[in-house]
């Protein structure tokens, strides 16, 4: 009996303890998501008097079709791309550099790391103001070089979004460099002792010990970048708000464009809906597929 009752203190009363907690987080994460998916089925302007009228999967047949929708997805994929090409090798070299315990490292990281602290929504005014065509700091730097240089980064659809990717990129690569060094400081010393004893150095170190088991940190950086992605906004927002002519639209500012600014709620929950199962399909298939051991 008193090894039942030590059990039920053991592992029960705990249980019970922590159950209201809990619930008040399962409640309020799945309720907005569930009321979300629901309101994405209905036309709705948002005013709580006027009823909302069922549309079935009309909104969702809208939003497939949109030119702009389909322009914030062919964005998305931009992000992507640069954490693939640009991003994730630049963070990886930086962590190399980091993880080899030089005096001064610690000055290092913190300069890199140092957007990652700061709002986005500072960084983006202070990137406005710096690639601004008329006072800002690159077109003068670059005519220093080129005078006949003169580009709108923010103003010209053309490149618009690259300036916003490249931007992205600046500000996340300090937190990949950590979140890579955090996987090669697991790496015992001692494989690389002996591979220099067996003459494996600098790049053949690299690709045969340091990329092989540091695998579980770069699939963890592969599911922030997706889901990062699909849920850029602050810097999107304030940087150009989509424009222009809607060449830098990502989802998440559709998304809140449609639903406040235009009062379109069913077709903005429709937009986060996508964002909801997109982000959740794209992780799933990073964690499951994504440099198995199988």
């Amino acid at each position: 009996m008193r090894t039942v009752l030590k059990r039920i203190n053991q592992y029960y009363v705990p249980a019970i303890m922590v159950l209201p907690a809990v619930a008040m987080i399962i409640f309020m994460f799945f309720s907005p998501i569930a009321q979300s998916v629901y309101l994405s089925f209905f036309d709705w302007n948002g005013i709580l008097r006027v009823p909302m009228r069922p549309v079935g999967l009309n909104n969702y047949r809208t939003m497939f079709h949109d030119a702009a929708f389909q322009t914030s997805v062919k964005n998305i994929g931009l992000f992507l791309l640069q954490g693939i090409l640009l991003q994730g090798p630049v963070a990886f070299i930086l962590a190399l550099f980091i993880s080899n315990r030089k005096r001064g490292m610690r000055y290092f990281k913190f300069t890199f790391f140092l957007p990652v602290v700061i709002p986005l929504t500072a960084i983006a005014i202070m990137w406005r103001f710096i690639l601004n065509p008329n006072w800002g700091l690159i077109n003068p730097i670059i005519r220093f070089f080129n005078p006949a240089f003169n580009a709108d980064f923010l103003g010209n659809p053309q490149i618009a979004m690259y300036s916003v990717v490249t931007v992205s990129a600046w500000v996340y690569v300090g937190l990949n460099m950590i979140i890579f060094s955090a996987g090669m400081a697991a790496i015992p010393k001692e494989l690389y002792e002996s591979a220099e004893i067996d003459g494996a150095t600098g790049l053949r170190q690299v690709r045969s010990i340091t990329l092989p088991l540091m695998m579980e940190s770069i699939k963890v950086y592969i599911i922030l970048m997706v889901t990062g992605s699909l849920k850029t906004f602050d810097l999107v927002f304030v940087m150009t708000r989509g424009g222009p002519n809607e060449s830098t639209m990502v989802p998440a500012v559709m998304m809140y464009l449609q639903t406040f600014s235009y009062s379109k709620f069913g077709y903005g929950a429709t937009i986060a809906t996508f964002i909801l199962v997109t982000g959740l399909i794209g992780s799933l298939i990073a964690n499951r597929y994504l440099f198995t051991k199988d």
